[in-house]
């Protein structure tokens, strides 16, 4: 009996392992060609050289909270932050391997969505998943997405290539994911006054077209996406490149929601807030996508910030942790 064929109602366990299995099969579609596919113990594809590979995992209670993130949106999330990664090495995605560790009573409606969440992502973005792996959780729910891409040139982007006299920019806007988090924490603002930032958290854009056109300019230096946050993020930049960044509060774009909280707390979403997915980088001249300069590369160690045209000191935040 296929996936299609079952009802929608019960739990996990209700419908058990070789459902879910069914289910997956039936949602997994394979934009990129393979030899074999999900059924057998491993898949078989031809890449093309060279490859680049990420892996990234979330939570529940940590990520994504059942309560506020409809299923679909954190499949497609899932999803969206790896891709991101890839994006950041000047990567296309081609392949990935899904695993979830579920617990039995997650209602079936939900596991179904949470499905159609990972494969509607991964369809948009053109990747194939390909297999993976489902086990029983004794406690919250926790997903897995491991990811294969190829280069759009002959060299990735990385973190160690910024070079003093290059200036420093950024895509999109800061600070719009830890405001919808913030809405969806506490009702303010308002939800429907904000949606675009809602969306911002619980469904990240990865910035595959950024990161194709800055693989393929002459002038790039040292790119990586923003998941922890600008002054965490920013940190690690120049700590790879042995670099110091002068970075410009004035300059950083807000996400246009910011408006409608105090300056302190939009500066702080936008520093610390993380989860933006956008790309940070440097480079020579002005660079052929969309992006704000936010700094430069100068001599030196770790981030100076300006505001005003002169240095100011920060309040120490470390940002998002794990640990």
């Amino acid at each position: 009996m296929t996936a299609t064929l079952l009802s929608a109602a019960g739990t996990l366990a209700d419908h058990g392992e070789s459902a879910l299995i069914a289910a997956i099969v039936e949602r997994f579609t394979t934009p990129q060609p393979l030899d074999v596919g999900i059924g057998d113990d491993g898949a078989v594809f031809r890449h093309p050289q060279p490859v680049v590979a990420v892996a990234d995992a979330m939570m529940e209670g940590v990520h994504f909270d059942r309560a506020w993130s409809p299923a679909a949106t954190i499949g497609r999330k899932l999803v969206a932050v790896n891709v991101s990664d890839i994006a950041a090495m000047g990567g296309v995605p081609t392949y990935a391997l899904f695993t979830a560790s579920l617990p039995k009573d997650l209602p079936w409606s939900w596991v179904l969505s949470l499905l159609d969440g990972v494969a509607a992502e991964a369809t948009r973005v053109g990747m194939t998943v390909c297999g993976g792996d489902v086990t029983g959780s004794p406690g919250p729910v926790c997903l897995s997405l491991s990811v294969l891409g190829r280069l759009v040139s002959d060299k990735p982007l990385l973190r160690r290539s910024a070079r003093v006299g290059q200036s420093v920019y950024v895509t999109g806007s800061l600070g719009g994911s830890a405001l919808g988090l913030s809405v969806l924490q506490t009702g303010l603002p308002r939800a429907e006054l904000v949606p675009s930032a809602i969306e911002a958290h619980r469904t990240p854009t990865p910035r595959l077209r950024e990161g194709a056109a800055l693989s393929r300019w002459f002038g790039v230096g040292a790119c990586m996406d923003l998941s922890d946050g600008l002054a965490q993020d920013a940190s690690r930049l120049a700590a790879a490149s042995g670099v110091r960044l002068e970075l410009d509060l004035d300059r950083l774009p807000p996400h246009p929601g910011l408006a409608l909280v105090s300056p302190d707390r939009a500066t702080h979403f936008m520093l610390h807030g993380g989860e933006d997915y956008e790309l940070l980088f440097t480079g020579d001249g002005p660079p052929p996508c969309h992006a704000t300069c936010i700094g430069e590369v100068v001599a030196g160690a770790g981030i100076g910030w300006l505001r005003s045209g002169k240095p100011v000191a920060l309040t120490v935040d470390v940002g998002f942790s794990h640990f």
